[in-house]
């Protein structure tokens, strides 16, 4: 199996958990944390956890938060040597706010360090883009780095990650050359125009998704769970049931279980089951990365959920 490489956003995450409810224009008791996270890093750390080579292609501050950031991220597996170093810029980075659940109340991104990935950048790593295996993207990239990113890809899969409806934008004009795409409620209803308010709607837009040429569309419905599409089949898949400490990095494991259900020769269905145990498995910690995350943790928590092997996964 050959290496991935991903491509996007490296920053520093500070998360505040309240200990009671929200309250706009008012201060209240709770937990501030720090780690690093960019829906491409943390990606990243877990396809490394997982046990796949993974290159990162990102751009950090040359400050204390960017090389922080790449010795942790090299401890846990990834190769970090081609992330561009910018002088005198601030590492990216993302405040966020959660409710008394664990789920994300507001946030706030300072990622302009990566203005510095250009269409420029990339062509001087052509080189490594053409031997990967596979390509992850999030859409932290600017138009024009994305853009140049399909067109050197050629025929190689690669799979984006939205991010956020502002900035879902960007692959419109792209769902022809994504293999597998991973948009939230909001992020599928402005993309397709259609609206996801039930789930008799599901089927209608993931083929809307494949009609555009998109390979494999997964709908990440939240607690409605996950639906499937790809040209042979649509499926729902429900959510695992799970302790939910904090939802930041779910998606982005999320996306890395596809990743690795991919490169194991799964099938979408198959796939998206053990991508759901890799969410599974990070809702469960204070961390956006699951320290714990491996293969064997994930086929575990799925043997408990899944004990009769209707998915063929264990």
């Amino acid at each position: 199996m050959s290496y991935v490489v991903a491509i996007g956003g490296a920053n520093l995450d500070i998360n505040a958990q309240p200990n009671s409810a929200v309250l706009a224009l008012d201060s209240m008791t709770g937990t501030i944390s720090t780690s690093f996270g960019g829906v491409a890093r943390n990606i990243a750390e877990n396809l490394a956890r997982l046990h796949l080579d993974c290159h990162l292609l990102s751009a950090v501050g040359e400050d204390t938060s960017g090389l922080a950031l790449l010795q942790h991220t090299e401890r846990a597996g990834v190769k970090v040597d081609e992330v561009l170093r910018v002088a005198g810029t601030r590492t990216g980075m993302y405040v966020s706010i959660n409710d008394a659940q664990g789920d994300l109340s507001i946030a706030v991104n300072d990622m302009a360090v990566l203005e510095h990935l250009t269409a420029a950048y990339l062509r001087e790593k052509q080189a490594l883009l053409k031997q990967a295996a596979l390509i992850i993207a999030d859409t932290n990239l600017s138009q024009a780095c994305l853009t140049a990113l399909f067109e050197q890809a050629g025929q190689i899969p690669v799979f984006i990650d939205t991010v956020s409806v502002q900035k879902a934008s960007k692959i419109r004009a792209h769902l022809a050359n994504i293999h597998t795409l991973k948009p939230n409620r909001l992020e599928a209803e402005y993309l397709s125009g259609m609206s996801l308010d039930h789930d008799a709607a599901a089927p209608a837009v993931a083929s809307w998704f494949l009609d555009q040429g998109v390979t494999n569309i997964v709908l990440s419905l939240g607690e409605r769970g996950l639906y499937c599409a790809d040209r042979q089949a649509q499926v729902w898949l429900k959510p695992l049931s799970v302790a939910v400490c904090n939802t930041s990095g779910a998606g982005d494991a999320l996306m890395s279980g596809l990743v690795y259900g991919y490169l194991s020769g799964y099938s979408l269905c198959q796939a998206a089951r053990f991508a759901q145990g890799c969410a599974a498995l990070t809702l469960g910690v204070a961390q956006a990365n699951c320290p714990n995350l491996s293969p064997a943790a994930v086929m575990q928590l799925l043997s408990v959920h899944d004990a009769n092997n209707s998915l063929g996964l264990l």
